[in-house]
């Protein structure tokens, strides 16, 4: 059980106060303590020739942002793995270093951050060039102000690949608890600081990868998979993109129960490849996903990302998801701000792979894709994008752990300098 701290999204944030609460075992914290980013050592605006500035460092790998109408911002920290090793050469490596940090004043002289939750699973796979870190990804507001977030891959994703080693690897009691309570979910922080799940779609998605795994629409060898990435909350309703199975689900009542019920299959762009749907926004009655699709992006010579346009009442999963725009280097976030798509793009061609960027994209009046911003050009690894007031922020060095210093400054929350 996880005891309630107060966190009252409605109030001024000078009222807002935490109580920490430990679960022991399950390495979880809410409402974890307080600290501050150093305004006085961040680059004044413009000062560096940079196409942004930074309003925070000090991030560990982080990927979704959420803000509410006070400005109030939300980020989720990946984390980095950590000592409990499948495999101590290419992992899966586990850990408890994922965390949700809440930021006031943001971008001011006085800006505040606050823990809100710390102790979430991380899972790392171990490459050449760098983990790739699994964690807490997506977040997003419900209308209420409850934040929801998305958790890193499957229940049964994370058992096959502890079961992959002879001998099967044995969890840790903290890691096994995790593994059962909290992978693949979607979780919320509620207005009392207390973390709960709300479904667990990575098991329904997994499992309905499992059985359609020697379809012709198949991703070849990549099946089944889960990894729910990305959350969307509006109008009383929610959606989630699923990296792994190349999926959208809408979060459903049923039986009494939240239950995800799949609206889309995103198709891969070419046999035997997957889409990888990583983020999801909303204009109208439709729902824009944006896709990484790594493989194409760096296979060929020319970008080939694509951001799919989804009907939200769509009613057949394998018809619902048109090509809306294509021609993008690998899409990690995306946002509607002032009736534009704005997606973020971990790294480009143009740079040889050094930077990312972010791409705005007009929505016409009937509603095709309209003509096209680069903005950003020089970010590091960019992931969530989110507007606040006249404000665009983006995660930046996303894939970083926490650092040091200015000189040293892992993940960062940047504003666009439009």
């Amino acid at each position: 059980m996880i005891t309630p701290s107060p966190v009252n999204r409605r109030t001024p944030a000078a009222s807002r106060r935490l109580i920490g609460a430990v679960v022991v075992g399950l390495g979880l914290v809410v409402g974890a303590g307080c600290s501050s980013d150093r305004p006085d050592a961040l680059p004044a605006p413009g000062e560096t020739g940079q196409t942004y500035e930074v309003l925070a460092w000090g991030l560990n790998s982080p990927r979704g942002l959420a803000a509410d109408a006070d400005g109030t911002v939300y980020v989720s920290e990946a984390g980095t793995g950590g000592d409990e090793c499948v495999d101590p050469t290419a992992g899966p490596c586990f850990g408890f270093d994922g965390a949700i940090q809440r930021y006031t004043n943001l971008g001011t002289s006085d800006p505040t951050r606050v823990t809100v939750a710390s102790g979430l699973i991380s899972m790392a796979f171990l490459r050449a060039d760098g983990p790739e870190v699994l964690g807490i990804a997506g977040l997003d507001l419900t209308d209420d102000g409850e934040l929801l977030g998305t958790m890193l891959f499957s229940k049964a994703g994370i058992r096959s690949k502890l079961n992959a080693v002879d001998p099967p690897h044995v969890p840790s009691a903290p890691l096994d608890a995790a593994v059962e309570q909290y992978a693949g979910r979607v979780v919320a922080l509620d207005d009392v600081g207390a973390l709960r799940v709300i479904t667990d779609v990575g098991s329904v998605n997994y499992s309905w990868a499992e059985q359609n795994k020697d379809q012709s629409w198949a991703p070849d060898g990549q099946f089944p998979d889960s990894n729910p990435y990305a959350v969307l909350a509006e109008g009383g309703r929610t959606w989630v993109a699923d990296a792994g199975a190349n999926a959208v689900s809408e979060l459903v009542s049923e039986g009494g129960k939240i239950v995800p019920k799949l609206i889309s299959y995103v198709p891969a762009p070419a046999p035997g490849t997957s889409s990888v749907p990583t983020c999801i926004a909303k204009s109208g009655n439709w729902l824009y996903v944006g896709t990484l699709d790594f493989v194409g992006n760096f296979g060929g010579t020319e970008p080939v990302s694509k951001v799919y346009r989804i009907n939200v009442d769509a009613t057949d999963p394998f018809t619902s998801a048109e090509v809306w725009a294509e021609g993008f280097d690998p899409i990690t976030g995306c946002a509607v701000i002032d009736g534009a798509l704005y997606v973020t793009e971990y790294m480009t061609k143009a740079t040889n792979y050094e930077f990312g960027a972010v791409v705005r994209i007009g929505i016409s009046k009937d509603g095709s894709a309209g003509s096209r911003q680069l903005l950003g050009t020089d970010l590091v690894k960019p992931a969530g994008i989110v507007a606040v007031g006249k404000s665009i922020l983006v995660a930046n060095y996303s894939v970083s752990p926490a650092g040091k210093s200015p000189d040293e400054p892992g993940g960062q929350i940047v504003r666009l300098i439009l």
